[in-house]
């Protein structure tokens, strides 16, 4: 036998073990739901790419890692953004959309802005003008309205889906508070966050209301 055909065990490398940072990167980058693992995943993803020796393996999985970690950052980021917008903003703002459209001429937003209301109970498009411009003859142009920090909001009924709170309307003529109810979700479980009612108990002008029989709205 010649001797470069002689099997010597040793002029082969022994396998290279996978690095453990690797591993831990796109275990911890597949945590979505939590900010802080995919950001330690990012970061064991780097170390496992420029801290291990050259003798470990794996190092696509740190890769990986890094990329889902990244995207997982990105989609909370995402979805943080669209809660607050969908959901925390319109509790805060109460009715300021809605009326904000309405004084601007644009009563289908203003109406569009609650839950359907049939004209028998006081959410015709008339009684939607009726409503806007007695407001604005009465206090002027809103500017802001925001959730009065000091008014405990209602306790939501049992089996109901609906938030009830006061807030503070700033006009250019003064600051009213307001009564203001928002359906969170409907029957079916679905995210509405539609106003139900805005009422405005004024001593000195009357009280005012959208829409008009409040008390018969669901």
């Amino acid at each position: 036998m010649a001797e470069s055909d002689t099997f010597i065990p040793a002029d082969f490398d022994a396998p290279r073990p996978i690095s453990k940072a690797s591993v831990a990167s796109l275990v911890l980058s597949l945590v979505f739901c939590c900010p802080l693992t995919s950001l330690a995943g990012i970061v064991t993803g780097l170390i496992a790419l420029f801290g291990s020796g050259q003798r470990m393996t794996g190092k696509w999985l740190a890769v990986l890692g890094i990329l889902l970690g990244v995207a997982g950052l990105s989609l909370q980021g995402a979805a943080s953004v669209f809660g607050f917008n969908a959901v925390v903003k319109p509790i805060l703002v109460g009715p300021q959309t809605a009326i904000i459209a309405g004084q601007a001429g644009d009563i289908t937003a203003f109406r569009d802005s609650f839950i359907p209301i049939s004209d028998a109970k006081g959410g015709s498009e008339a009684a939607a003008s009726a409503f806007i411009q007695e407001l604005t003859n009465r206090y002027g142009t809103l500017k802001s309205a925001a959730l009065d920090q000091n008014s405990a909001p209602t306790t939501p009924k049992s089996g109901t889906r609906v938030f009830e709170s006061e807030y503070l309307l700033d006009f250019n003529k003064g600051r009213i508070r307001a009564r203001c109810s928002m359906e969170i979700a409907d029957s079916k479980d679905q995210l509405t966050m539609k106003l139900i009612a805005v009422e405005i108990t004024d001593s000195q002008y009357g009280n005012l209301a959208y829409p008009a029989t409040v008390e018969s709205v669901p």
